[in-house]
């Protein structure tokens, strides 16, 4: 604990104002009155050896007298000047006890103030099973007695089915009422924005055939068309069939019938009979 001192007359080497602690100035205050009743005692020897020393001399004496008795005066004064700084020593110490204790006390005060943190989250409703409550702060046990009843009877089943529309309708194997069918769709939301255009995708395949057209109105008959030529067969004897136009126009090339039909038929080595 540290505070101020501040005050006149008091021995020793602390300053007018100075911060320290209550058992250093304690000490410090000791010391000076030991010091200064040291001091004393000197000056009585002192003064006593004054005396003796001038037995022979009625002024000495009488000066030594004085002079013990100043100087005695002076001890005295030292004396008194320690005993009140031990006072206020001691008050300072007690001051800075009392400042501790005060600030105990208030931190015991703010601990009052402050509320603990849970170690449990308790249930916000609790509840009594067989007649032991429970908060679900700690564990508890309990035991729970089974029924004597059979097998109970099947239920019934409720079967959901949505239509594309977006209604809801049920159906169940009791033979009992269904609940009404709610439409579950909402109502059609806003068209957002246009989206940026995609990347390209790549080329699907081919698609299937698509089925014969109808025929089409028969169209306007074209205009008379050119005369063209006519190419004219002759076969030899030899069965080479040869070819005249009379367009002017160039001759395919003879063929040898005979031998075009006897290359097409099978060798003799391939065929058995």
């Amino acid at each position: 604990m540290s505070f101020y001192h501040e005050g006149p007359g008091v021995p020793g080497p602390f300053p007018r104002s100075h911060i320290i602690t209550a058992d250093a100035y304690l000490s410090e205050l000791e010391k000076n009155a030991k010091q200064a009743r040291d001091e004393a005692l000197d000056a009585k020897n002192e003064a006593r050896g004054y005396a003796d020393s001038m037995t022979d001399s009625v002024d000495a004496a009488a000066e030594s007298a004085s002079l013990a008795a100043t100087k005695a005066a002076a001890s005295e004064a030292s004396e008194r000047i320690a005993s009140q700084a031990e006072f206020n020593a001691r008050s300072y110490a007690g001051a800075a006890s009392n400042s501790a204790a005060a600030a105990a006390a208030s931190a015991e005060e703010a601990k009052a103030v402050i509320p603990q943190v849970p170690v449990a989250l308790p249930n916000p409703y609790s509840l009594t099973i067989n007649g032991t409550p429970y908060d679900g702060s700690s564990p508890v046990v309990m035991t729970i007695e089974g029924g004597g009843g059979g097998q109970g009877t099947n239920g019934v089943t409720f079967t959901p089915s949505v239509s594309p529309s977006g209604v809801i309708s049920w159906t169940n194997d009791g033979g009992l009422e269904n609940p009404a069918s709610v439409n579950i769709m909402g109502p059609q939301g806003a068209t957002g924005a246009t989206g940026p255009q995609g990347a390209k995708g790549d080329t699907g395949a081919t698609g299937p055939q698509g089925p014969q057209g109808e025929k089409g109105e028969t169209g306007s008959t074209g205009a008379q068309g050119a005369t063209g030529t006519t190419f004219t067969p002759a076969v030899s004897s030899a069965g080479v069939i040869s070819w005249t136009n009379d367009g002017g126009a160039t001759n395919p090339a003879s063929v040898d019938l005979v031998a075009a039909v006897i290359n097409a038929l099978p060798s003799a080595a391939g065929v058995s009979f």
